[in-house]
Parts: structure tokens; sequence; C-alpha cells
């Protein structure tokens, strides 16, 4: 979709709130993927969680049950003003 134009840089990897380019010059990301990094890059903690995980199970329907987005959803509502979240799952097609 033609929503917006690119920046012509390539990022060739990230560690916490920083990324680094083909060239190694360093950056801030204050867009963190656009809210889709704002835990950082290349977390350890998050990095080993995500390894156990994909060794059990990659990916399963919001149309089951699901042990951990039920805990996650738990955390959050208690940790917030919010009574209830909604995990919307994300289609995404090749071109």
């Amino acid at each position: 979709m033609n929503t917006y134009s690119r920046f012509n840089i390539s990022f060739k990897k990230g560690k916490g709130c920083w990324l680094w380019d083909k060239k190694n010059k360093k950056y801030l990301d204050a867009v963190a993927g656009i809210a889709t990094c704002s835990l950082g890059h290349s977390d350890r903690v998050l990095r080993r969680r995500l390894s156990t995980q994909l060794k059990k199970i990659q990916h399963i329907s919001n149309l089951y049950n699901i042990e951990e987005q039920e805990q996650l959803s738990r955390t959050l509502t208690n940790m917030s003003c919010a009574e209830s979240v909604f995990f919307l799952q994300q289609w995404c097609r090749s071109k």
C-alpha cells in the first residue's frame, strides 16, 4: 500500500533503543518500529523467552484458548486502568 514513502536507509542490527546501519552508523530508534519494538531491540530476556516459546508453538489463532495470552491479559489489566484487553490478529500477505 502506498501510504507513505520510505527513508533511504537500511538497518543491520539493533540493541536496546539503538540501531546501526550497513555503514555501522548508530541511530536512536525514536519511533520504536512505530510502536512494534517498544521493548527495544535484541533484548536478552525477550530473546530467551521467545526462543523458549518458539520451541513449543509459534502461533495459535485467537479462535482457541491461549494460556499465555490469558496470563498476559490478567497482567495488563492488573497493571493498568483497563478492565479488559483485546488481542488483534494481524494478517499479512506478501507482494
